[in-house]
């Protein structure tokens, strides 16, 4: 004995709405919190301080890392990179949904012109399942750090 049209038209619609549920993520054993996320980092204004910075001072480079995505991120490692070496990194997180973390990272001053960002979630693909990984970082900023004066000693009579 087969289904009936009311049956059969019930059976697909229950399939149906199944699947649009299923892959608007929200079956719960497929769901991960932090799958939605989708972090960005950006430089503050200032970027760093002291804004122009000579050899041995200690820089404050100051970021806001953002959660676009629509799940929450736990926590991840966020890093700031000189000349294309990670130079200090920390925990960061966890941001909610629509939200922010302010962050600041330190790097001891040495002379010549340097280029930095700050990214969060590293290394990439790090912790924290995004859609997008290619967003994670800053800008690549260049910056100056001037190196400290000569000094010079030059005789002169006394009177």
């Amino acid at each position: 004995m087969g289904m009936s049209s009311l049956q059969k038209h019930l059976f697909f619609c229950s399939i149906l709405f199944a699947t649009i549920l299923f892959f608007a993520g929200f079956v719960p054993q497929y769901a991960n919190a932090s799958s939605g996320a989708d972090l960005t980092t950006t430089n503050n204004v200032p970027p760093f301080v002291p804004a122009s910075p000579v050899v041995g001072d200690s820089i404050a480079f100051q970021f806001t890392v953002n959660n676009i995505g629509v799940g929450d991120a736990g926590t991840f490692t966020e890093a700031l990179i000189i000349d294309g070496a990670t130079v200090i990194s920390q925990s960061g997180g966890p941001i909610p949904t629509g939200s922010f973390q302010v962050g600041g990272l330190s790097w001891t001053a040495t002379a010549g012109t340097h280029t930095y960002q700050i990214c969060a979630d590293v290394p990439s693909p790090g912790v924290v399942s995004e859609p997008n990984e290619g967003n994670n970082c800053s800008p690549l900023t260049s910056f100056t750090v001037a190196g400290l004066p000569d000094l010079v000693i030059t005789a002169s009579g006394f009177y």
